[in-house]
């Protein structure tokens, strides 16, 4: 999905970098970027482990091409 490229390199920019600061930077980035109806309702506090479990289960939304329901559902997956 080339289209979804910019999102993709974004996850896994964030899931390399270690400080918590620049990674909600990065995560309130790809949120923006997200279509209207897909974009995350970040907590209040967002923790290392909250990120690194978004942004692993949208980089697996992202690359997947199967997947019929597209990221619609994708805010009842991170609860």
């Amino acid at each position: 999905m080339t289209g979804n490229t910019p999102l993709l390199e974004l996850v896994h920019s964030c899931l390399e970098i270690s400080d918590i600061d620049k990674r909600v930077q990065i995560l309130q980035r790809i949120n923006r970027l997200l279509p209207v109806e897909s974009m995350i309702k970040l907590p209040a506090f967002i923790t290392n482990d909250y990120i690194d479990r978004t942004l692993e289960l949208l980089e697996e939304r992202l690359s997947s091409n199967a997947d019929s329901k597209g990221y619609a559902n994708y805010q009842d997956e991170i609860g």
